[in-house]
């Protein structure tokens, strides 16, 4: 029966929006409890390739890792069309793009730009990746055991007595991995891994508008092997091993370096491709490194090796960003990301004042009678692009005390900008900007850049 009152457009609108919404939680939700039944499945013992043709033939999988894959908010149409476009089993052959970047330690990186529908399907592989992986107690970098799970654990050792300490990472990892070593390790069907995984089976093409901006260094052109005297050939540059780019590549390299030797008196944790080697002497680091570089020397995964160590004996060290002091009971910043931090807070305070300055010339340009000039412009002006900067550099270290003498020093140096503003109250809200989401302060705040 057709409603009297149709709806007006604007809430029509609203209903389709809902609708789609509600129906990518329904697929999210359908991904999950599948990629769990996958796991349930091989802990039974269950035959697993017709669990697995079901995972990936499902359309809420194939939608969930289409809405991954595009990010954002993608419309209905264009998450159903490439929904629609995959196919884990076809053995297509897709072009990846890549491009270099400079390491700070030298060399270069090579980033993979997958095309949709492999970046889709490699998200569809990554929930029951995540699911199967059973990890041991030393593997960090992955889900529910954050590289800020393995600061903590870093500082309470350290706080304990391990305070030798060495930290080092594998020479070159995504492109030193045995690509053969993926396919016996990973439990995926094995046309999976060959179609979907192994860069061999896709065609790779270089994309120079992308490469690092330095054009000094020698750029061989794709397929060019005439100028092998100014750099390295074709053959010696460009992906191989894992795809770094690849929204799967991390929870892979766990799968493949799981397991690494560790004992209760030299404790060696890994994140990502990165380690660190934490005991109470310096004899103790030293052995248990050589022991690591026979043991990546023979592990499947490769032959890898490591890195030259950085060592500190009773001093401060800096590993993923955070700042290790044995003189300090808690944990601080490294020196990078706190020169990354003022670079933007310069950027942001000049903004700032920019819009604050425009704000009072606006109101005085404006101002009919002398009783409107007596009116303070800025009573309801707050530096929020300032708080955005400190804010989101501050949940980048959820592992550093809000009270840590790296924050309150630029919270600070930036509080003259709140000093003009809000009557008050913003340099009082200035002065608490890391307080607690849930506590009555941290709500204002959190209204205050909500509202912006």
């Amino acid at each position: 029966m057709t409603s009297p009152h149709p709806l007006p457009p604007v809430a029509i609108e609203a209903e389709i929006k809902r609708a789609w919404l509600s129906e990518q939680g329904r697929a999210h939700g359908k991904a999950a409890d599948m990629a769990m039944r996958l796991r349930n499945a091989s802990w039974s013992g269950q035959r697993m390739w017709p669990v697995w043709r079901n995972y990936l033939r499902n359309p809420h999988v194939r939608l969930s890792g289409s809405l991954r894959a595009l990010g954002g908010n993608p419309s209905r149409e264009e998450a159903i069309t490439l929904r629609d476009r995959l196919n884990p089993m076809a053995g297509e052959r897709y072009i990846i793009a890549w491009h270099a970047l400079k390491k700070e330690s030298g060399g270069e990186r090579y980033i993979c730009t997958l095309p949709p529908e492999l970046k889709a399907i490699h998200y569809m592989l990554k929930r029951p990746l995540e699911k199967l992986f059973e990890r041991q107690d030393n593997m960090f970098g992955v889900r529910d055991f954050s590289r800020d799970d393995l600061a903590g654990e870093i500082k309470s050792l350290q706080n304990r007595g391990f305070t030798s300490i060495a930290i080092t990472d594998v020479v070159n990892c995504y492109q030193a991995v045995n690509a053969d070593a993926v396919h016996q390790i990973l439990p995926l069907p094995k046309e999976v891994m060959r179609n979907i995984l192994d860069l061999r089976n896709h065609t790779l093409v270089r994309d120079h508008r992308t490469d690092y901006q330095n054009r000094s260094c020698d750029i061989v052109p794709p397929y060019d092997t005439t100028h092998k005297a100014r750099g390295p050939s074709l053959e010696a540059r460009g992906p191989k091993g894992l795809m770094q780019g690849s929204p799967i590549s991390g929870i892979i390299l766990a799968w493949l370096l799981n397991g690494i030797p560790t004992t209760d008196d030299v404790r060696v944790f890994l994140c990502f491709d990165n380690l660190i080697v934490m005991a109470r002497t310096p004899a103790e680091t030293r052995a248990m490194l050589k022991t690591l570089a026979v043991h990546f020397e023979q592990c499947s995964a490769g032959p890898l090796a490591l890195c030259e160590a950085e060592y500190a004996d009773g001093e401060a060290i800096e590993f993923l960003g955070y700042l290790f002091d044995p003189d300090r009971r808690d944990i601080g910043i490294a020196a990078k990301g706190l020169s990354k931090l003022e670079e933007r807070l310069l950027a942001a305070e000049a903004s700032q004042e920019a819009v604050l300055d425009k704000i009072v010339a606006d109101h005085f340009a404006a101002s009919d009678s002398p009783l409107q000039t007596l009116h303070d412009p800025l009573s309801n002006a707050f530096p929020t692009l300032v708080w955005d900067v400190l804010l989101s550099f501050r949940a980048g270290f959820p592992m550093v005390r809000p009270d840590a003498p790296e924050l309150l020093t630029y919270l600070d140096n930036s509080r003259w900008l709140a000093e003009r503003s809000g009557q008050g109250m913003a340099a009082f809200l200035h002065d608490y900007l890391f307080a607690d989401a849930d506590t009555g302060v941290g709500q204002l705040i959190r209204g205050i850049m909500k509202d912006k």
